[in-house]
């Protein structure tokens, strides 16, 4: 049913129906409550016309949000991902954060004089290991009851497209990217200090921050997926949304752009998010340096090998680059193939000069050298080597053993390193003999000793990573961001060829 409401204090009706709305004894589903045209319709007639008119837009109103149903409960047009890790708008997606606890709630869809009521029940959805929330389709002239039986501040997510809602709430909030000290693999922690319906504050102290890309999330959560699969290009079929801000402090923006910690301003930092009682995202950043932070350890931001194994001794004609890891200043690798025709030695530099240059001391444990100052040697015959040079241990290893692993849907498993999806080496090429289903081609290396700092723990699987570009091309993902990902097909063959960095996909 649709009204013609002019007044907020008409609105404030539809609040007053949500004393009648029941609760359920399921705890994943609650039950709409319909309100009849009657029910509506006396309440309306008791009301005085009067008071401020409300702007165009979509609201949320109830005992659950707050007693004053004003523009701080709009709701504002939001952004859903799009292919390459962007976003795009879609039509009749809303979204805000708003204070909930017990009680009920509608949304109210103002269209000039016209205003039309929808609520309904909600499921309860796992988003991932780390979040939940309440999804629910929208029906007219019906609301729900609230999820949360404390106060709440939660993400609000408004759908017409697909006529459903989502309500998540925010436990905490992380700062994470190469600006921390967890780089993008480990969020540190901002917890919430204080609420109330005016005002939910949440506090991190004692966070490092140093130059370099950062996001906000909420629940170590980047997105909520409320559809199947990954999105295309068309923003109708995609209902992605964002649970991480980027942008500028001054301006945070759902699923925004990286934010940069600029050069010179290393030091410990107080991390402050405030929710502001307002319309959309209503949220504030701000960063308070409250210390030095620990001086690190300086690593060149390049590596090359040369030597007799891979074609002579000239920088010019047979330096090679090796493959820095993404947040991991102290680590190197690459596949090479190492020939014995000539000799058989090499040796590494930051610089393609002889400055700096190293090799190793004494004989490898188990395929690990010391770093020192004597050539290094192929440990067997000619063929594809992989080379990890940690840094930090001072350590170089070389081995036979190319690990080279599928990850996704393509090789069946997201698991980082699965034996299944280990690739084949052979003496000219290194390959995966059958995809198992169509997907993204993901491929990663790892090694024992490509390990985190100061830990024994593997890198994340993604900061070694590479990818076939359409041209045929090896692309490492390095320091860089999120590469474009060539699709492909269950059935499908993929060969590497380390010699010439290109790769087939037949």
């Amino acid at each position: 049913m649709k009204m013609n409401l002019k007044s907020l204090a008409i609105m404030m009706s539809i609040a007053i129906l949500a004393f009648f709305v029941g609760c359920s004894d399921d705890d994943d589903t609650t039950p709409a409550v319909d309100l009849s045209d009657d029910q509506i319709d006396d309440i309306v007639d008791d009301i005085v016309d009067s008071g401020p008119v409300l702007a165009d837009g979509i609201y949320m109103v109830g005992s659950a949000v707050s007693g004053d149903t004003t523009a701080a409960n709009l709701l504002q047009a939001g952004l859903v991902e799009a292919p390459e890790f962007t976003t795009q708008s879609r039509d009749g997606f809303y979204e805000a954060y708003i204070y909930m606890g017990a009680g009920s709630y509608s949304f109210v869809k103002v269209e000039g004089e016209t205003t039309t009521a929808l609520g309904g029940a909600w499921t309860k959805v796992f988003v991932g290991d780390s979040i939940e929330s309440f999804s629910g389709a929208l029906e007219a002239d019906s609301e729900g009851a609230s999820p949360f039986e404390t106060g709440k501040l939660a993400h609000v997510m408004y759908d017409a497209s697909t006529s459903q809602y989502a309500l998540t709430a925010i436990e905490y909030w992380e700062v994470i990217g190469s600006a921390t000290d967890g780089g993008w693999s480990v969020g540190q922690q901002i917890n919430e200090i204080s609420k109330s319906s005016e005002e939910v504050v949440f506090v991190g102290e004692g966070i490092t921050m140093r130059e370099g890309p950062y996001k906000f999330r909420f629940n170590s959560n980047w997105d909520i997926n409320l559809e199947e699969g990954e999105c295309d290009a068309a923003a109708t079929t995609c209902l992605k949304y964002f649970t991480n801000i980027g942008g500028t402090l001054d301006d945070v923006v759902a699923g925004g752009a990286n934010m940069e910690f600029a050069t010179g301003n290393d030091g410990v930092y107080k991390v402050t998010i405030t929710y502001s009682n307002g319309p959309g995202l209503s949220l504030s950043v701000a960063v308070e340096k409250t210390g030095d932070a620990e001086v690190l350890a300086e690593y060149p931001e390049t590596l090359y090998m040369i030597g007799s194994a891979i074609g002579g001794w000239d920088w010019v004609d047979n330096g090679q680059p090796l493959i820095p890891v993404y947040d991991n200043k102290h680590l190197f690798w690459k596949v090479v193939y190492l020939d014995t025709a000539g000799g058989a030695e090499f040796k590494f530099s930051p610089v393609m000069e002889w400055n700096g240059d190293f090799g190793k001391t004494g004989d490898a444990v188990e395929g690990v050298f010391a770093k020192g100052g004597d050539n290094l040697a192929t440990p067997g015959g000619p063929g594809y080597y992989a080379i990890t040079v940690n840094l930090e241990t001072e350590t170089i290893q070389v081995t036979e053993d190319i690990g080279i692993y599928g990850i996704g849907d393509a090789f069946g498993s997201w698991d980082a390193a699965v034996e299944a999806q280990k690739f084949t080496k052979t003496d000219s090429v290194i390959f995966f003999p059958e995809l198992v289903a169509d997907g993204d081609l993901r491929i990663h290396f790892t090694s024992s000793t490509l390990t985190k700092s100061e830990t024994t723990d593997a890198v994340d699987w993604w900061q070694a990573e590479f990818v076939i570009v359409e041209s045929g091309a090896i692309e490492f993902r390095g320091t860089g961001g999120d590469q474009a990902r060539t699709v492909v097909t269950a059935g499908q063959k993929v060969s590497l060829d380390f010699k010439t960095l290109t790769g087939t996909i037949e």
